[in-house]
């Protein structure tokens, strides 16, 4: 199961879940017309689809760095993630928690 973005003809957006992967959600959906209105009929063409990758900021901790002995030098942040989408590549995971990070105000983390 994977969570797809579809983007309509007429600029509206709709976030489903799919059974497949993204060129199967992709060959549903691309191009092909649905009704998206929740009163009256809606017909409009699907013109876009993206993943959606859930990534969420999980806890920030510090991590003291020591040289000589127990010389104190600098301290940095650690800040983790965690993701649930098996089809990401370590390039999307890259965009993606960039992404987080600037939205949340988070100025240095690591990717295990």
């Amino acid at each position: 199961m994977i969570t797809v973005k579809c983007t309509y003809s007429n600029g509206e957006t709709i976030v489903t879940d799919i059974n497949g992967t993204l060129e199967s959600a992709k060959n549903y959906f691309l191009m092909n017309w649905f009704n998206i209105g929740n009163i009256e009929d809606n017909m409009q063409q699907c013109v876009k689809v993206e993943p959606v990758y859930n990534i969420e900021f999980v806890e920030s901790t510090a991590c003291f760095m020591l040289k000589s002995g127990n010389e104190y030098i600098d301290s940095t942040f650690i800040n983790k993630f965690r993701y649930e989408n098996d089809m990401m590549e370590n390039g999307e995971i890259q965009m993606a928690i960039e992404e987080l990070t600037a939205r949340n105000n988070v100025k240095e983390y690591v990717i295990f």
